[in-house]
């Protein structure tokens, strides 16, 4: 009878340590969910965000730049793309030509990096850091993009709206077409958050300035949820729904809260996520594990979920799946004696079993490393979706900008009821206590936004912001 659990590739995966005791992990040829690094946590979400946006949008246009233009070399004299402009623009003296220089300069540059007036120019912001913007652009692309052909409109150079830009898309040069075939690196966890993250873009493209200050801020709304979501999901083990999105109770971030509020509890806000992020490494390692299954074929293995793997497993048939236990029992008896940990339980179940590997291979890790990993959650929230309330430590946060963002793309085009718009926020993950709510609502209210039929809050409405 064939293996199910191919327990030859998993030992050439641990490898003992050459000094010390314990084993050194390596996960084996199974996909990725994640481009975190474990000796490192990223800094993007900081430093280079808006770089990484560029490289986001090469892999949704599929193009990419001939040479990495360095900011400071933005600002040089012979700058081709001012000196192209100005070639096109009749100036009567010098003090104009060098005041239309100086406009253009100001119009399309801000701290030497490129101002996005155009979707399009997205495309020509340069690299920061190559390598890593590149992966986190391919992560972000895996996982969020539906469907790129109807997003690679949204940044065509052809929808010019004046003659400026026109005139400035018409000049620029050096972006060439990919001609490799694009392949997924990260697997997706969760459609249900790609399929919101499509239909909300694809509105916002509709109103063009508003799209160009604010998407930025909708992927990074989407990227940091999508970790959230899986780091809580991959802590349920074969109870997850991964296409259900769990609320998670925010806090706005111009209100006062305390201990007793839904946004600083540890089981409905913040706390939740970070209480478990030290396990996302150890899940992750677990899981590419049991992802080595006979019949999980192909050049790269796909990163089967807990529940996943029951179901393909029970599909094999009973005896089958008796099998799997009883193999699964002698992996985890191996992996122990490998790493010198202490093992004295026989899982009766399967569920049981996945259990037992998690903490096994937990003892087996580096602590440090587990929390590295699992603190780029913290990074990639930073100052943006995460703030400081005092003694009540870190909780997830919500700014002016972002409330009317999400606001924006829950209403969309027709007035709908208060109490839905609420749901279409919970829908995207955000729970508001009744504490916040009001808040809201008052902040709706101050810009007219409430439609106020009568006093009966399921009869308010709330208007189209854009």
């Amino acid at each position: 009878m064939d293996q199910i659990l191919l327990k030859n590739e998993l030992e050439n995966n641990i490898k003992k340590k050459t000094k010390g005791t314990g084993v050194i992990h390596e996960r084996g040829n199974v996909k990725d969910i994640l481009p975190f690094n474990s000796s490192k946590k990223t800094k993007l979400m900081k430093d280079n965000y808006l770089s990484m946006m560029g490289a986001f949008v090469r892999e949704i246009c599929d193009v990419k730049l001939e040479n990495n233009k360095k900011p400071h070399d933005i600002f040089e004299e012979d700058n081709v793309l001012i000196a192209n402009l100005l070639s096109q623009v009749r100036c009567n003296d010098d003090d104009i030509t060098f005041d239309l220089k100086r406009f253009l300069n100001q119009y399309l540059f801000n701290e030497e990096q490129i101002k996005p007036i155009h979707p399009y120019l997205y495309n020509h912001i340069p690299h920061q850091s190559k390598a890593e913007e590149e992966k986190f652009a391919m992560f972000m692309y895996d996982i969020l993009i539906k469907d790129d052909n109807a997003l690679k409109k949204i940044f065509n150079k052809e929808n010019a709206e004046d003659i400026l830009t026109d005139l400035i898309l018409g000049n620029l040069s050096g972006i060439q077409p990919v001609d490799h075939q694009k392949k997924n690196k990260y697997q997706v966890l969760s459609k249900r958050v790609s399929n919101l993250f499509n239909e909300d873009v694809l509105y916002l493209s509709k109103h063009k300035d508003y799209f160009l200050e604010h998407f930025p801020l909708l992927v990074h709304f989407y990227f940091f949820m999508y970790v959230c979501q899986i780091t809580i999901k991959l802590d349920q083990f074969e109870t997850a729904d991964m296409e259900e999105i769990e609320s998670l109770y925010f806090a706005l971030e111009w209100e006062s809260i305390n201990k007793r509020r839904k946004s600083a509890d540890e089981l409905e806000g913040y706390k939740r996520v970070k209480n478990r992020a030290h396990h996302l490494f150890v899940h992750i390692h677990t899981l590419s594990q049991l992802s080595h299954l006979n019949f999980n074929n192909g050049d790269e293995k796909e990163f089967l979920t807990y529940q996943q793997i029951i179901e393909k497993v029970e599909l094999q048939g009973a005896d089958q799946k008796e099998t799997f236990l009883v193999e699964l029992t002698d992996w985890i008896n191996y992996y122990t004696t490998q790493a010198n940990i202490k093992f004295d339980k026989r899982p009766d179940s399967i569920e049981e079993a996945f259990r037992i590997l998690f903490d096994v291979l937990k003892q087996g890790m580096s602590t440090q490393v587990c929390i590295k990993y699992g603190s780029n959650i913290e990074d990639i929230g930073g100052n943006q979706f995460l703030k400081h309330r005092g003694s009540l430590g870190k909780v997830f946060n919500i700014s002016h900008d972002l409330f009317l963002l999400l606001a924006s793309i829950c209403i969309k085009e027709e007035r709908i009821p208060l109490n839905q718009l609420f749901s279409e926020l919970e829908t995207r993950g955000v729970s508001l206590d009744r504490h916040s709510k009001k808040a809201a609502i008052e902040l709706l209210d101050s810009l007219n936004i409430i439609d106020k039929k009568s006093d009966s809050g399921d009869a308010q409405y709330v208007k189209p912001i854009l």
